[in-house]
């Protein structure tokens, strides 16, 4: 489990993340509560996610303010249902 939630996450902050999950293939739970994450953001760490964290069963990104914004809630359930499935 990675909770890295109620951090103020950066743009700077998702590529570093992203490259850290790179090397992450045994996560299982990532937890970004609270954290500022937005929209612009989720492209990149859903597919680095759905190429790198095939364990990943859950998500975490409540809090984010993201229900108001263009996020892609098909991809977040694929990824999901893909790794869930792989487990």
């Amino acid at each position: 489990m990675l909770d890295i939630g109620r951090n103020d996450i950066t743009d700077e902050s998702v590529q570093l993340l992203c490259e850290l999950l790179k090397k992450e293939d045994e996560l299982e739970v990532l937890a970004l509560d609270g954290s500022d994450l937005v929209s612009c953001d989720l492209p990149l760490l859903l597919e680095t996610l759905k190429s790198n964290c095939p364990k990943l069963s859950k998500l975490s990104v409540n809090g984010n303010g993201l229900e108001e914004m263009a996020v892609s809630v098909v991809d977040m359930c694929y990824i999901l249902f893909t790794c869930a499935r792989a487990a």
